[in-house]
């Protein structure tokens, strides 16, 4: 009990102490301005245990758990509110069956909107909570020997792991929703003298970015397209869920400006 009243006292008087700092911080508010920015990370999670199951019946190579990303995007900020509009990706190759390489291709792509809000830490430090919808997508993309034999007797998504004839891809995309935090460490450049309540500023900043991606249906519809020589396109068909979402990690380079307006 003493030592709960000793930790409570300390997280007050932690909050004590950053309260003020805090409010100096606020006293610097973005009126209007607008930011660009990019970075590279990691998804985790996206691999879906269903369609590993499927890759590895058909002697394909799993999803693995974690790969690799990259993101951009623009937007502008009108009192410290933040829009934006992303676009994110990446793709990797896998082996296929018999050790063949880069035999299955894996492109991951999204682009969406985001509604923040930029909190002043300190005077170089902020804190950036977002919400966004958007679009997720995913292609699998299968490199084989053109062959007629068929199991008609197997499901259509096995169907083309087992016979994706020259090349066949299979794309799944989804309606997500996006939260995340970035977190930056800015410095900034000043593009004029300060006014009496307002400045004109740039700045630059770097520091990471967490994010879930949440598809709003889990969605088990797939397309099949093929390419190469021999060209094929089925109807959309079910199968099972589709890899999308998940968690990101990443490093974000944020160069944004604007007046700021100096309480």
């Amino acid at each position: 009990m003493r030592r709960a009243s000793i930790s409570a006292g300390a997280l007050v008087c932690a909050a004590c102490a950053l309260a003020p700092a805090v409010a100096r911080a606020q006293d610097r508010t973005t009126k209007l301005g607008w930011q660009l920015f990019g970075g590279g990370g990691a998804r985790l999670g996206a691999a879906s245990r269903s369609v590993n199951l499927e890759l590895e019946r058909g002697g394909w190579s799993a999803l693995p758990v974690a790969a690799g990303e990259g993101h951009v995007g623009f937007g502008l900020t009108v009192w410290d509110f933040t829009v934006d509009l992303h676009f994110q990706g990446g793709e990797y190759a896998l082996a296929g069956p018999g050790g063949r390489e880069d035999a299955l291709s894996v492109y991951g792509s999204a682009i969406g909107v985001e509604l923040g809000y930029r909190a002043h830490v300190g005077r170089f430090v902020t804190l950036n909570p977002f919400v966004g919808i958007g679009s997720t997508d995913t292609s699998m993309c299968f490199s084989g020997v053109p062959s007629d034999a068929s199991d008609a007797s197997r499901s259509a998504f096995q169907q083309v792991l087992l016979n994706p004839a020259r090349g066949t891809c299979l794309d799944a995309s989804d309606v997500a929703l996006d939260l995340g935090l970035t977190a930056l460490a800015s410095v900034p450049f000043p593009f004029g003298p300060a006014g009496a309540s307002e400045r004109l500023v740039g700045w630059l900043g770097v520091g990471p970015r967490f994010a879930f991606t949440l598809p709003l249906t889990f969605t088990r519809t797939w397309e099949a397209i093929g390419y190469g020589d021999t060209p094929i396109a089925l109807p959309p068909f079910e199968g099972p869920v589709a890899p999308l979402g998940g968690a990101y990690v990443g490093v974000e380079v944020v160069f944004r400006g604007g007046i700021e307006n100096i309480r």
